[in-house]
């Protein structure tokens, strides 16, 4: 696969959306060890490693080499080629592993990508946390831009704010919400640590709510700025678009004074079930006069990029029975 080696965003988030699945396969299989049972032995430099890392590292590589055929990977736990040139990956597929071993949180997922001696994509990926950065090219969020992007073509004006770094007390200085009727955030919804969103909101107004009954999005925020509605999406692109799917384009759909969106009522090619006392995604596509299920609840970015509509089984019911019809909420008018 070629890099794209200048900036074309299409190319990039193309490239971007892979490397993220990448990132959340290998977190899923950091996610299957006990940290308070997991095999471990020492580097030659005593730190330790074990077998989460050595498991998320072979998810890593696996994914690289296919998807990237050719260009050298430089990784925290495996041999380092003798001149990786100047376009290459560099990897820690556990970034934190003291800490995991102690049972914290905040270890995470580390994929960059060097183009031409330059840094051109950087993903930190805490899946204990479901929390998510990733930039692009200068200074680029994907998640963000997928966000505006979308707002775009819902008939919004966008206008993009970029936080001078990650803290509570730069994000709030950023929160302006002058001619502004809906103030979307990106990031930093999470828990504990990651949660320097929430805080800067406080600072700057009202916490409605951090933590919904929405999978996923379970650590979406909102609140308010004087009388403007706030929305605190989180990184990770899926979590993200939940939110903004079910919270942020009906407010703006009011604001806007637009009338619903367009719905398509076809019945379900196969049963949908899903677990009583949250809310559910469940993305949708077309097929034969049905709808058939793409994905329920954890949604991958290929399953994201192919659906047609979206649809939520709420926290009341166990899911949708083969053959009933549903209504299917259009992702593209």
């Amino acid at each position: 696969m070629d890099l794209p080696l200048d900036s074309d965003l299409a190319g990039d988030r193309r490239t971007a959306e892979l490397l993220t699945a990448i990132a959340f396969r290998a977190g899923a299989a950091i996610l299957r060890f006990d940290c308070r049972n997991v095999s471990m032995r020492q580097k030659a430099d005593e730190s330790p490693v074990t077998l989460a890392d050595e498991a998320a590292q072979a998810v890593i590589l696996r994914g690289l080499t296919e998807g990237f055929p050719g260009v050298p990977i430089v990784s925290e736990e495996a041999d380092r080629p003798e001149s990786p040139g100047a376009t290459f990956f560099l990897v820690d597929p556990l970034d934190g592993t003291k800490g995991f071993i102690r049972g914290r949180l905040e270890f995470t997922v580390n994929i960059g990508l060097i183009v031409e001696g330059r840094p051109w994509f950087g993903l930190v990926y805490a899946p204990a946390l479901a929390d998510f950065y990733v930039t692009l090219g200068p200074n680029e969020a994907v998640t963000a831009h997928l966000v505006a992007d979308s707002a775009r073509k819902a008939g919004a004006d966008v206008t993009y704010v970029e936080a001078a770094s990650r803290d509570a007390d730069s994000i709030a200085n950023a929160l302006g919400t002058s001619g502004c009727d809906l103030l979307l955030t990106v990031g930093g919804s999470g828990v504990g640590r990651t949660d320097a969103t929430v805080a800067a909101l406080a600072q700057r107004g009202e916490v409605i709510a951090h933590g919904i009954a929405l999978q996923p999005g379970r650590t979406t925020a909102v609140g308010r700025i004087d009388n403007t509605p706030v929305i605190a999406l989180q990184g990770a692109p899926d979590q993200a678009f939940a939110a903004w799917w079910t919270l942020a384009v009906p407010v703006l759909d009011r604001l806007s004074g637009r009338r619903p969106r367009r719905t398509l009522n076809l019945p379900l090619a196969r049963k949908v079930a899903s677990g009583v006392g949250i809310a559910e995604i469940v993305l949708l596509r077309r097929k034969q006069g049905t709808w058939v299920t793409l994905a329920v609840g954890d949604l991958s970015l290929d399953a994201v990029a192919r659906a047609e509509a979206w649809l939520v089984v709420s926290g009341g019911a166990e899911g949708f029975a083969a053959g009933a019809p549903v209504d299917g909420y259009m992702l593209r008018e």
